[in-house]
C-alpha cells in the first residue's frame, strides 16, 4: 500500500443476528501522523463499510467491532502498513 490511496474496508459476514451495531477504530502511528496531530484511535459507530485515505507513512490498523445488546461480541483487525515515499 502507498500514500495517497483510498482503501475500502468491509464487514463481509457475521454470525451475529440483528439487531447489532457496527463500530470502527482507525489508529495511525508514526512520525508523520504524530506531527500532523492525526494519531486518531476513537471508536465510532458506522455501517458495514468504511473508506479511508492513506495520508501518512507508518504502521496503522483498522478494527471493526460488532456490538450486540451493549456488549462487544466480535472484533477484527486489519493492519495497514504505509512505507515512506522514497526519492528516485
Amino acid at each position: 500500500m502507498a500514500k495517497g490511496r483510498d482503501i475500502a474496508f468491509r464487514l463481509e459476514a457475521s454470525t451475529v443476528e440483528s439487531p447489532l451495531k457496527v463500530m470502527w477504530k482507525v489508529k495511525n502511528t508514526g512520525e508523520e501522523a504524530t506531527s500532523a496531530g492525526q494519531l486518531r484511535g476513537s471508536v465510532v459507530i458506522g455501517d458495514t463499510s468504511r473508506y479511508e485515505h492513506t495520508a501518512y507513512a507508518g504502521s496503522h490498523y483498522v478494527e471493526v467491532y460488532i456490538v450486540k445488546d451493549g456488549v462487544c461480541v466480535a472484533i477484527d483487525r486489519q493492519p495497514v502498513i504505509i512505507p515512506p515515499k522514497t526519492g528516485l
